[in-house]
């Protein structure tokens, strides 16, 4: 598996936002913050406003995801070398195919291995809609 296969897949990142809210979500949104399931899209596409906390959010609001600046393919990327070890990866192997430093890396993998024992249903669906790839 290779980087360039996620971006294949994936181009945009509002490909992943999308995929990412079918997989969190199934149909309607829910607010991360309440549970509540009644909202108002935002301007800005995958933004929406709860009406009951009045609270904004994305999908990736409360997840692995939440305020990052890296593109969710590299993310992505990342989560299938850490769930499916095939090499004898390091974190700096990992860190330079992505583009980001080793402690960037580092950071990842240890969201990614707490997120597979706390959290696992949405990185589990990023694996299995990614396993085609492998």
């Amino acid at each position: 598996m290779r980087l360039t296969d996620i971006y294949i897949k994936f181009p945009t990142q509002n490909d992943c936002l999308t995929f990412l809210e079918k997989a969190r979500w199934s149909k309607e949104p829910l607010c991360p913050i309440c549970g509540y399931a009644k909202f108002s899209p935002v301007g800005q596409a995958h933004k929406y406003h709860c009406n009951l906390c009045n609270r904004t959010f994305t999908v990736t609001s409360k997840t692995i995801f939440h305020k990052t600046k890296l593109d969710l393919q590299k993310w992505f990327y990342a989560i299938i070398v850490t769930i499916h070890p095939l090499e004898d990866k390091s974190v700096r192997d990992l860190a330079t195919e992505i583009g980001v430093a080793k402690d960037t890396a580092w950071g990842m993998q240890k969201k990614i291995k707490q997120h597979l024992v706390t959290e696992p249903q949405l990185l589990q669906a990023i694996d299995k809609t990614l396993d085609y790839v492998k």
